[in-house]
């Protein structure tokens, strides 16, 4: 590994199983086929050897042998990580207070539909309220009109029979 990663970017004991072939524990054991979950390889984050180099465990810390490109963008990414979260901490109190600023707006929203909703549902009752009273209002006049026309029937109809009977 290239000495200028070390103080830069520690790697914790734990990525040494990740450098494991496959199946076997730390202990020497081997891991079963259900507990090995397929996930991100992070070989590709802890080695930077060449691919030529692996097999030859010997002179792994050899500084010739290391993909600098490799480490390097492990590097940048694990900087931009690191501040990414330093930023998010550093945001947090503020998040939080848009995220509750924004929750309140969302409330007084709901409030506002559910007052207006109700407002709807009044008005649409006084609607329905006024047509039946106008209703009620209207039937002696429509039962006077309708008895008035139906006199008016009778009356044409007995003209015409009495009409019919002269001839």
């Amino acid at each position: 590994m290239h000495p200028a990663v070390g103080p830069l970017l520690p790697l914790s004991s734990n990525m040494d199983r990740f450098r494991q072939p496959l199946g076997e524990r730390s202990d020497g054991g081997s891991i079963s086929s259900e507990q090995h979950t397929q996930g991100i390889d992070m070989s590709r984050y802890t080695d930077f050897h060449d691919d030529h180099d692996n097999d030859d465990d010997n002179d792994s810390d050899n500084g010739e042998h290391v993909n600098h490109d490799r480490m390097y963008t492990s590097l940048a990414y694990s900087v931009l990580r690191e501040r990414n979260a330093s930023l998010a901490l550093q945001n947090e109190e503020s998040i939080s207070s848009i995220r509750n600023a924004h929750l309140e707006s969302l409330l007084k929203m709901e409030l506002l539909y559910r007052d207006q909703l109700t407002k709807k549902r009044q008005r649409v009752e006084e609607i329905n309220m006024e047509r039946k009273r106008r209703q009620l209002d209207f039937m002696p006049t429509n039962e006077l009109q309708e008895q008035t026309w139906q006199e008016g029937v009778n009356s044409m109809v007995d003209m015409g029979l009495h009409k019919l009977s002269e001839k």
